[in-house]
């Protein structure tokens, strides 16, 4: 083996030696827990990072085109004739059910979202959205109680295709 080839060796071993260090060091790391998946501490951080989650999706500026959305800072405008789909879902979250909504945008994922109970623009959002599409049940929330958790619900609204 001549001086280049063990020069090369070295740095491959270098380099696997660094990787795994810094992915050893993800389980070393004394800020990381390891907790069982429904344990109560498991529980905590899901409802921290939904309301982290919650707390980055604004909805504001409505009018009667769209609306804007802003989502970890990520500005989008949204026509209320791109809404191709609302989804009802409810999702568990420390014994407590919440009702989140599922909004398709033809714009693509990008551009759909979902926002909950416990998004700060909830109620203005539901109270715009119905006044948008009147289509959509009144009393959807007291007709879906029942509705599991975890799982996609009814479709509350869907666009109907032009046919031409």
């Amino acid at each position: 083996m001549d001086s280049s080839e063990s020069l090369g060796a070295w740095i491959i071993i270098s380099f696997l030696a660094i990787a795994s260090i810094m992915t050893l060091w993800k389980f070393m790391n004394p800020r990381n827990k390891f907790v069982k998946k429904n344990s109560k501490e498991a529980e905590k951080i899901r409802v921290s990072e939904l309301k982290k989650f919650g707390n980055s999706l604004k909805v504001r500026d409505y009018n009667k085109v769209g609306f804007k959305t802003i989502i970890s800072g990520n500005i989008s405008e949204v026509k209320w004739t791109d809404i191709k789909r609302v989804n009802l879902k409810r999702t568990e979250i420390f014994k407590k059910d919440e009702f989140y909504l599922d909004i398709l945008v033809d714009k693509g994922s990008a551009n759909s979202f979902e926002i909950s109970e416990t998004s700060g623009d909830w109620d203005k959002f539901i109270e715009k959205i119905m006044d948008q599409f009147p289509q959509i049940d009144r009393d959807w929330k007291t007709n879906h109680l029942n509705l599991p958790s975890n799982q996609i619900g009814p479709t509350l609204y869907e666009r109907i295709k032009n046919v031409g």
